[in-house]
């Protein structure tokens, strides 16, 4: 039915289950007479995991490589060059991640860092120093609200490894998914 309206008291798919789309991410849908409702929805959004582990330099903050996207809504995400988020509308985001960091050595875990990197530059950090009580592996997770302008603004995730010996490395692997890196749109924010 093109530009009509449908009155009826219940929706459902033809099989029972499923989505039914009432509109686009903007769009204004009628939900009751006289009342309106803006279709609201969380894109740009994706998640990337890796495909294996990473060794790092030690001591040095270098870019997670984040190689396999597990969705990427609108094609934001850059899982082959940059591995960076470069998000197409303006607005806050939730940027998360977390990663297992560990030294290939017992007892040689110094200093464990997941940074969140805007525009090339360290935004925010979670991490783990183990002063003088070193141990092998650390998971750590990060998230913030980000702001956005739509069109040159990016976000990547960097770790830093200190280790006295051994070497040091994101594992990819030891779990379903122990290292992830995703963001999304916040509706209303």
């Amino acid at each position: 039915m093109a530009n009509g309206t449908l009155k009826v008291s219940n929706i459902e798919t033809s099989s029972g289950s499923g989505t039914i789309t009432l509109g686009a991410s903007g769009e204004t849908v009628t939900i009751a007479s006289g009342v309106t409702q803006t279709v609201a929805v969380n894109t740009p959004a994706f998640e990337a995991k890796m495909s294996g582990n990473q060794t790092l330099s030690d001591d040095t903050q270098t870019k997670i490589q984040f190689n396999t996207e597990v969705f990427d809504s609108e094609g934001n995400y850059d899982h082959s060059t940059n591995y960076r988020f470069t998000p197409t509308t303006a607005g806050k985001y939730l940027i998360y991640s977390y990663a297992r960091l560990e030294s290939s050595s017992h007892t040689t875990l110094v200093q464990a860092d997941l940074i969140i990197y805007k525009n090339g530059s360290a935004y925010s950090g979670s991490g783990i120093n183990f002063n003088q009580n070193y141990g092998q592996d650390h998971s750590s997770i990060i998230n913030n609200i980000i702001d956005f302008n739509g069109s040159t603004d990016y976000v990547e995730i960097y770790g830093r490894i200190n280790v006295t010996s051994g070497t040091p490395a994101v594992v990819a692997a030891t779990f379903t998914q122990s290292a992830a890196f995703g963001a999304y749109r916040i509706v209303g924010a």
